[in-house]
């Protein structure tokens, strides 16, 4: 019968092969290739309009919920910035709100402050 007799210092040995590995491995350079790649570029004009066609989210404004918000964009009125220039009577008008609803000043002051 074969015997396998394991030296003694066996597990110095091996550290010493797996740190031999190692030291091997560090001196490859690996060079990883790159995939080509295409950029898109926009037109300053071309991005400033779809930056302009996505509404601001004007219920973050207090009194302004889904509906009264749906009926200023309805109208025109997208962004804060659109919001802020127009007057309180026509954001009544075009809000369609009753007196006793919210104020439309605020509206357009909270909006000044955002825009």
């Amino acid at each position: 019968m074969l015997e396998i007799v394991l030296p003694k210092n066996y597990i110095n040995i091996l550290a010493g092969m797996v740190s031999l590995v190692f030291e091997q491995l560090n001196g490859i350079n690996v060079s990883v290739p790159t995939a080509n790649v295409t950029v898109e570029v926009k037109n300053i004009e071309e991005t400033a309009a779809e930056v302009e066609d996505k509404p601001d989210d004007l219920t973050v404004i207090n009194g302004i919920g889904p509906t009264f918000a749906n009926r200023l964009n309805a109208a025109g009125i997208t962004s804060y910035q659109a919001l802020a220039a127009a007057s309180p009577e026509h954001v009544k008008e075009v809000a369609k709100l009753a007196d006793w609803q919210a104020n439309p000043a605020d509206w357009i002051a909270a909006a000044k402050e955002l825009a």
